[in-house]
């Protein structure tokens, strides 16, 4: 066992002696079961958490938002956070949310007419009315309710 190890015993290490994981208590103990156990019982996101409201197209049925983040039915709302990867990246997620907040700033301010001009400063550009139930994406479906 690992912590039978000379490197493990120098830092006084040792398990989490004598008493079995919540959920785990008719296995015994350090066996491959409870170990096995261990691992479906004790299992956390550690505050991670990402992929509830999936990135998509309109034909993927558990997609909740569009490539523009503009969330499927409901005219200007906009998810921008860690729920819309499609995919959990393996390592931290603090970098991407970050990337998908400035990328979605850089949408809104072009959905709303501002544009960087050579000397970085924010141009306003005017534009008429629009029509936000035309220009937001709706999820078309072959079911009836």
């Amino acid at each position: 066992a690992m912590a039978q190890t000379q490197a493990f015993k120098q830092l006084g290490t040792r398990f989490w002696d004598g008493i079995p994981m919540p959920g785990c208590e008719d296995t015994v103990l350090w066996t491959d079961e409870y170990w096995t156990c261990m691992c479906r019982q004790y299992t956390t996101t550690i505050y991670h958490h990402s992929g509830s409201a999936k990135m998509g197209p309109p034909s993927d049925p558990a997609s909740v938002v569009n490539h523009e983040l503009k969330v499927y039915g409901v005219p200007r709302l906009r998810v921008v956070d860690a729920s819309i990867m499609p995919t959990i990246v393996s390592g931290n997620t603090n970098a991407p949310t970050i990337m998908i907040g400035e990328k979605a700033s850089d949408m809104i301010k072009a959905d709303w007419g501002f544009h960087h001009n050579s000397l970085h400063k924010v141009n306003r550009v005017r534009r008429g009315a629009r029509d936000v139930s035309t220009s937001w994406p709706v999820k078309h479906t072959n079911s009836t309710l």
